[in-house]
């Protein structure tokens, strides 16, 4: 068994190796690293998640940030997107309508999902200036599935905005989720 300064010293190199600081490997790990607890990570790589745990029903026809699916980021840094949206209607043709809180941001989403009078399609969207609305089969769960890369912007918010098409009851379902990994 190793005595206490032997265990101490391991630690002290881990550390340093996790930490970036001096060791021979530059900063690498190699082999494997267990973490039993939360990771957070700063750099490249974060992560930033927000999504529902309960419907939201809308009948407005002006969209506003939904407040789950708001997230707070950096715009010095670029992030790659993703989202999926999970909507509901119990009127046919009540429309979902979707765009961006991040109107400063530059970027462009591709998505795929039932665009209103066209049915299915898979196409994209610049952040800025683009509404977008979905189709609403009456009682039928709807998803649109976003994905992208989005930089740089005046404001710190990212957030899904959305409203009815026509002011009729359209719910934004749990599962719902917008997710941003810094990728640069």
């Amino acid at each position: 068994m190793a005595d206490l300064e032997t265990v101490q010293s391991r630690l002290v190199d881990l550390a340093g190796r996790v930490d970036g600081k001096a060791d021979s490997n530059g900063g690498e790990i190699t082999g494997s690293l267990q973490v039993d607890g939360n990771l957070t990570v700063l750099g490249i790589g974060q992560k930033l998640w927000a999504w529902k745990t309960a419907a939201l029903g809308r009948t407005a026809t002006t969209r506003s940030n939904d407040p789950d699916l708001t997230l707070t980021a950096n715009p010095a840094y670029t992030y790659a997107c993703t989202a999926a949206l999970h909507y509901w209607s119990g009127t046919a043709g009540s429309g979902f309508v979707l765009g961006w809180s991040a109107s400063s941001w530059n970027g462009r989403l591709g998505y795929a999902g039932n665009l209103a009078g066209t049915g299915a399609v898979t196409q994209s969207m610049p952040l800025s200036g683009v509404v977008t609305s979905f189709g609403t089969p009456a009682g039928t769960d709807e998803t649109v599935l976003l994905d992208g890369v989005v930089w740089g912007g005046s404001g710190t918010t990212f957030a899904v905005s959305w409203c009815s098409g026509n002011g009729v009851q359209v719910n934004l379902n749990p599962g719902s989720y917008l997710c941003l990994e810094r990728i640069a």
